[in-house]
């Protein structure tokens, strides 16, 4: 079976009900990362390494970092390279439509995030993932 990932959406980056889908997809023996714009310049190089929630993660891309933010391709690549999976094999959630268009565009499946109502796109990502790795 080809390795599977999930990059949810953390904008905030302690939304309970994205943390429980990324430990959901962990313990189900999938790889998950975190693929954002701004976490280094907001709160610092190191912030990553020493937050706990973070920790959880078995990659963290910050595409401002790269000098691409998204939704250009080079994070979404990066981001699959780091989690070790084919882009096709990566479901994505963001809550900006036109960085769900760019990770579809980079031939990840994605999904778009409604801040208020979470639960229908977590569905969503349960069923691309599907079960253990």
């Amino acid at each position: 079976m080809s390795t599977r990932a999930l990059v949810p959406d953390v904008g905030d980056m302690f939304d309970r009900s994205m943390l429980e889908l990324a430990d959901e997809a962990k313990a189900a023996g999938h790889r998950i990362g975190v693929l954002t714009n701004d976490m280094v310049a907001i709160n610092g190089p190191e912030w990553g390494a020493r937050n706990p929630a973070m920790q959880r993660f078995n990659a963290i891309v910050d595409a401002a970092v790269l000098g691409h933010r998204k939704p250009a391709p080079e994070g979404d690549a990066r981001i699959c390279a780091e989690l070790g999976v084919e882009p096709a094999n990566a479901v994505f959630l963001d809550d900006t439509p036109m960085c769900v268009g760019g990770a579809i565009a980079a031939g990840m499946q994605a999904i778009v995030v409604d801040t208020f109502d979470r639960q229908p796109a977590i569905a969503k990502a349960r069923e691309l993932v599907g079960g253990p790795a």
